[in-house]
């Protein structure tokens, strides 16, 4: 199996999500550093580089960039990307969060602002292919009385079994 390649001085690399600091290593205990944004772009250096190494000298995130398994391995998720890689809207704030359904919401209230049908369909279909489906906010409970009473004999017959009675 061949190793990733590591981020090299030069190459742009994205954020995919908020929150993720990386070292600059701008003072002498190495401990300044910048927290990306979902979109934000940055140029890697040798500083970059130099911040990123553990106390063993082994690469952090430069090591990560090129490696989709290691990222979800090590973040549980992919956290960064090379720049020319980038396919989807990062302007879009990441599904589910506050920020993505403040966001959708404006862009969905501003749709149905719109006075001419057409151009209002054209907007809502817009927010829908920018903004994926709205999450659900109902759900339905539906219970069948039959089922219900199968299960529970079912539990009885166990608990019937566990005590050391006879099956029917």
């Amino acid at each position: 199996m061949t190793n990733p390649r590591i981020a090299a001085p030069g190459e742009r690399v994205t954020a995919l999500l908020d929150g993720l600091t990386v070292a600059t290593g701008a003072n002498a205990l190495g401990g300044a550093g910048m927290t990306l944004t979902r979109g934000q772009t940055f140029v890697v250096t040798d500083a970059l580089i130099e911040a990123s190494r553990d106390r063993n000298g082994a690469l952090g995130w430069p090591a990560l960039v090129h490696d989709e398994a290691a990222q979800l391995a090590f973040w549980g998720r992919r956290m960064l990307t090379p720049a020319d890689d980038v396919v989807e809207d990062l302007g879009v704030p990441e599904y589910g969060t506050p920020d993505w359904e403040e966001a959708r919401e404006t862009a969905r209230k501003a749709a149905w602002r719109i006075e001419d049908p057409q151009e209002r369909a054209l907007a809502r279909a817009a927010v829908e292919r920018r903004f994926g489906a709205a999450p659900l906010t109902s759900s339905t409970t539906w219970s069948d009385p039959a089922e219900r009473e199968r299960l529970e004999e079912v539990a009885r017959a166990a608990d019937e079994r566990a005590r050391g009675g006879a099956l029917r």
